[in-house]
């Protein structure tokens, strides 16, 4: 995946298509228009994009009650990654 740049500097926004694969838009969140592109049939990423497809179907009751705290975090602004350390 590329580092698609807006032209304020920020990395672009990434969103998901309609088949579950990522995009990588070429305007940031801040500068882009939601119309334009909720019309090209993209929309908000479900997943982090360094998540590899066999864990998508993990079942999220099993998981520890600290990493269901986490599970509904978003990127926001410069912040595009989140890192869970410790045992399995």
């Amino acid at each position: 995946m590329s580092d698609i740049a807006c032209h304020c500097g920020k990395r672009g926004a990434l969103f998901a298509k309609d088949d579950h694969s990522l995009f990588r838009y070429h305007l940031c969140r801040e500068h882009l228009d939601p119309v334009r592109v909720a019309n090209s049939g993209l929309s908000e990423s479900q997943f982090p994009p360094s998540m590899p497809a066999i864990f998508r179907d993990t079942d999220i009751q099993r998981l520890h009650d600290k990493i269901k705290d986490n599970i509904d975090w978003r990127p926001e602004g410069d912040k595009t990654g989140l890192l869970i350390h410790g045992t399995t």
